[in-house]
């Protein structure tokens, strides 16, 4: 009498589905990678982002640490915290604002906090649909990422734009 042979280990079915199975976990794999990746990413560009508005935060509602830094001859990251350009919040001062720019552009990264980034800030009156460019610190950078943030305020009663760019260096 031939016996037949029941529950068999290695069979076809066997190699199908541990193939099968193969290919589902590293699918699983892939697609954890690939997002824990983009999570990396997004929380690198939401960190500049808050960055940049922090500094506009500052430079919009603050007068500064110390709150008279503007009067001094020589502006230095040493005696200088933080830079305000207003008298009171949302209100841009002119005297601020031309030491401001007058300070060297090396210092004032460092001051803002800024370290190997490059930035520009622009103050653009609107007038009748034309746009004015009243203060310019910095130049456009060719980088390959930068973030804008825009600010809004009055400058001697009329409402004008403060815009910050800052520009990163991908490494």
């Amino acid at each position: 009498m031939m016996t037949r042979k029941k529950g068999a280990v290695f069979t076809f079915d066997l190699i199908v589905s541990t193939c099968f199975f193969m290919v589902i976990i590293l699918s699983m794999l892939w697609v954890w990678s690939s997002t824990a990746r983009q999570m990396s990413e997004y929380s690198e560009v939401d960190a500049k982002y808050k960055r940049v508005l922090d500094i506009t935060q500052i430079l919009v509602t603050d007068r500064g640490n110390p709150s008279n830094w503007y009067e001094s001859a020589i502006v230095s990251e040493d005696g200088v915290y933080a830079l305000g350009l207003v008298s009171s919040p949302n209100i841009l001062d002119g005297k601020r604002i031309d030491n401001f720019l007058a300070i060297e552009y090396e210092v004032l990264k460092k001051i803002l906090g800024l370290g190997g980034e490059e930035f520009r800030l622009t103050i653009i009156r609107d007038i009748h649909d034309s746009r004015q460019l009243l203060y310019e610190k910095g130049a456009v950078q060719n980088f390959e990422e930068r973030i804008s943030i825009k600010r809004y305020a009055l400058f001697e009663g009329e409402p004008v734009e403060l815009k910050m760019t800052i520009y990163f260096d991908k490494k």
